[in-house]
């Protein structure tokens, strides 16, 4: 619980600092391109090469693609019963089926698990989240706009983005059984422990909690289903109906319900796509995720 407190203190810290303009009012800018280009790679660097895989990681794997489709399904059905703009549902789709599995997830699994459950959330946001918002995610943003994405640009946002690099490199080193120089691995590590503040520096900085919008109910149906039915969904099928209960399926339980994904905010924004709709499913989810995570954190070790 006294890391729990620590991650709120953090992230309410970083929003003083911007309302009292003690940053730039875009640090956050600067402060998610460390985090991209250094920290998470190094992270990545430090975790993967080592970690001993089982046949439980298929569905670590597995959930984030579940997630997706549960938001598919969930708001194709709500969009013909409301007769959404296609815009909102696509919206809707894409946060609510992409989750902040790394800049929330990776302090939240650290604070409620330890340091060694790292490397199963890199995993999952790597191999899972970031390929789905690269790919379907993508897709889903060109369907929903006047956008595209074509095959040559998904393929570009793979080979560019350097936590997925260096997810590819460690593999590599995994299966090959070659380790890093021990210089270079401390080197690693001392980086990598880097991202926990950043990731929470960065929350903080970019959490905006607007009041007015024609769309509030929309913003509740939307963390209703990435925050409550996702992970329940997750939580019947892994534990209740497959019996499965080790630290690494409740990782992933938690790591199902964590809010909308920031990026996949931006990358909607970009498209057109109710740019300031996006900012208040990602700006509220955080503070209520606060709530529902140390909810589901209770449900999995009762």
């Amino acid at each position: 619980m006294d890391n729990f407190l620590l991650i709120i203190i953090c992230i309410i810290g970083a929003m003083v600092m911007r309302y009292t303009n003690l940053l730039p009012q875009n640090a956050h800018l600067t402060v998610n391109r460390i985090i991209i280009y250094l920290s998470l790679p190094a992270l990545v660097l430090c975790f993967i090469p080592k970690i001993h895989f089982s046949g439980e990681h298929f569905y670590a794997l597995l959930m984030p693609w579940l997630a997706f489709l549960i938001s598919l399904i969930f708001f194709l059905i709500l969009a013909k019963i409301y007769r959404l703009p296609r815009a909102l549902t696509g919206a809707l789709i894409l946060l609510s089926g992409l989750g902040n599995t790394s800049f929330l997830g990776i302090p939240f699994i650290q604070a409620m698990f330890g340091e060694h459950q790292i490397k199963n959330v890199l995993i999952i946001d790597q191999a899972g989240t970031f390929v789905i918002l690269s790919t379907l995610g993508l897709i889903t943003c060109s369907q929903y706009s006047k956008g595209a994405s074509s095959f040559k640009g998904i393929i570009h946002r793979f080979f560019t983005f350097p936590p997925f690099l260096a997810f590819l490199v460690s593999l590599g080193l995994n299966f090959s059984g070659i380790s890093l120089p021990i210089f270079f691995a401390k080197s690693m590590e001392s980086l990598g422990a880097t991202v926990v503040p950043l990731a929470l520096l960065s929350i903080g900085l970019q959490l905006r909690l607007e009041r007015h919008s024609l769309h509030w109910r929309f913003v509740g149906l939307g963390l209703f289903c990435k925050l409550l039915l996702i992970p329940l969904v997750v939580y019947i099928l892994y534990i209740q109906i497959l019996g499965l209960n080790s630290e690494l399926i409740k990782v992933t339980v938690l790591e199902s319900a964590m809010p909308p994904m920031v990026t996949a905010g931006i990358v909607a924004a970009s498209y057109g796509i109710k740019p300031r709709f996006c900012g208040l499913l990602v700006g509220y989810g955080i503070p209520v995720a606060m709530f529902t995570l140390s909810f589901w954190y209770w449900v999995l070790m009762r």
